[in-house]
């Protein structure tokens, strides 16, 4: 049984905020009225912005809308300032001295350079664009060594890319590998904008077709560098979560002990 009996406040003639909510809530449970006008008459100002039964996931939809547009802004601005720092720094060739190359990181980066190929194809719709990137395995020099795990993988379906692109995914490959060796660097809330921001500094060959180079290049390095994040996300999910399991079964041994 609701309580429905107005209390008055004699010091001003006027019911008290006490009985207002009894009686809004007694409204809102037998939907007599909407929600939104059970503050009406109340000591709630009308500029202070209060809604009233709000859902969870309406509440979520506007947060993930918000989030959305959110990242829309950023992607471009990183874009934006990718193309404006990269372009002025283009080069002919990028050389790599043979000191600081690792063979077994050059035949995986080469293929995952295949991979970021044939799972973007925005890369390749441009004929022009293709000839830039990807590249015949017969073409490709004796004595470049990074294809030989993709040659032995492939059975005609892995994707070849060029020197130049090759060379170019090397530097950036680089500047990841620098931003990753700091241990800290998981505990950074915007790890992946430092990370771009550090890479738009490299001096790279300046692949794809004129027409589209302006588009395609910054595309392809946050691609790459997201895929980047991915591994590297599962790396640290893969040494870091099974000490924190054993903690949890530790805890719950004691615990059962106790």
């Amino acid at each position: 049984m609701f309580l429905t009996e107005t209390v008055w406040d004699n010091s001003i003639g006027e019911p008290s905020s006490i009985s207002i909510f009894l009686v809004a809530d007694n409204q809102i449970c037998y939907n007599s009225i909407p929600a939104e006008y059970c503050t009406k008459n109340a000591n709630i100002e009308e500029d202070e912005g209060v809604n009233c039964l709000v859902s969870l996931g309406k509440c979520l939809q506007q947060q993930a809308k918000a989030s959305d547009i959110a990242v829309a802004t950023i992607k471009e601005c990183l874009k934006e300032e990718l193309l404006e720092e990269l372009s002025i720094r283009f080069v002919g060739d990028v050389i790599n001295p043979k000191a600081k190359s690792d063979y077994l990181d050059d035949v995986a980066m080469y293929e995952l350079c295949g991979y970021l190929v044939h799972a973007r194809p925005s890369l390749t719709n441009c004929q022009d664009c293709k000839k830039s990137i990807v590249a015949d395995e017969l073409h490709l020099p004796d004595d470049f060594l990074a294809v030989d795990l993709t040659k032995m993988r492939s059975k005609g379906f892995l994707t070849f890319v060029t020197i130049p692109m090759f060379k170019t995914i090397r530097e950036i490959e680089g500047v990841i590998k620098w931003h990753f060796n700091n241990p800290e660097h998981f505990y950074v809330l915007d790890t992946f904008q430092h990370c771009l921001t550090k890479i738009c500094n490299l001096h790279l060959i300046p692949i794809f077709c004129e027409q589209h180079r302006e588009a395609l290049i910054p595309y392809m390095v946050m691609e790459y560098t997201k895929i980047r994040h991915h591994f590297e996300a599962k790396r640290l999910n893969n040494l870091l979560l099974p000490k924190q399991k054993a903690k949890v079964k530790a805890k719950f041994k004691q615990g059962k002990l106790a």
